[in-house]
């Protein structure tokens, strides 16, 4: 069978070959030659990193006839660790009943 990912590979030497020659061609479209060097940096150094801004307003949808909730992404995260907490404790609080009850 046909490893497609490992015969990929097999180009990467051309590849690179061909992204250089393009990005050094003075005759080359403008667009090809920033492409390639473009592609040349991502490979060699990595893509730059993408920042990400959290916060503001969330909003909630908890089921067909729920309200919806606006609330921030640190009162979400605060409400989720809450009902997490309870479970968790109903949890443990369930497990002392039935080991209690076994014992007997």
């Amino acid at each position: 069978m046909l490893d497609l990912a490992k015969e990929a590979r097999s180009y990467s030497t051309v590849a690179l070959t061909t992204l250089a020659e393009i990005t050094a061609d003075p005759n080359a479209p403008h667009n090809a030659r920033v492409s390639a060097a473009s592609e040349l940096l991502d490979r060699g150094w990595g893509r730059a990193p993408q920042h990400i801004e959290l916060g503001g307003e969330l909003t909630i949808h908890g089921g067909i006839d729920a309200p919806i909730i606006p609330e921030t992404l640190e009162e979400w995260l605060a409400r989720r660790h809450a009902s997490l907490d309870a479970l968790v404790s109903a949890t443990r609080a369930s497990a002392r009943r039935d080991t209690g009850s076994t014992s007997h």
